[in-house]
């Protein structure tokens, strides 16, 4: 998927990432490592292993995509 856009969530440490992928438009949530790894990929593909949340999906692990 790719990742469209990342801004701080609304609780400390926590990225909100607007990706896409084969499905559409979705939210990805994300903390640590996995929120840093969002926020660094802006315009770029990643490989994303979730959870599906309430609002989205939780990221667990991120990967750049090479």
């Amino acid at each position: 998927m790719t990742v469209l856009e990342a801004r701080p969530g609304s609780s400390p440490g926590t990225v909100r990432a607007w990706c896409e992928g084969a499905e559409g438009k979705v939210v990805v949530y994300g903390k640590n490592g996995a929120g840093e790894a969002l926020a660094g990929a802006v315009g770029k593909k990643v490989q994303v292993r979730y959870r599906h949340g309430n609002k989205g999906l939780i990221a667990v692990e991120v990967r750049p995509v090479l």
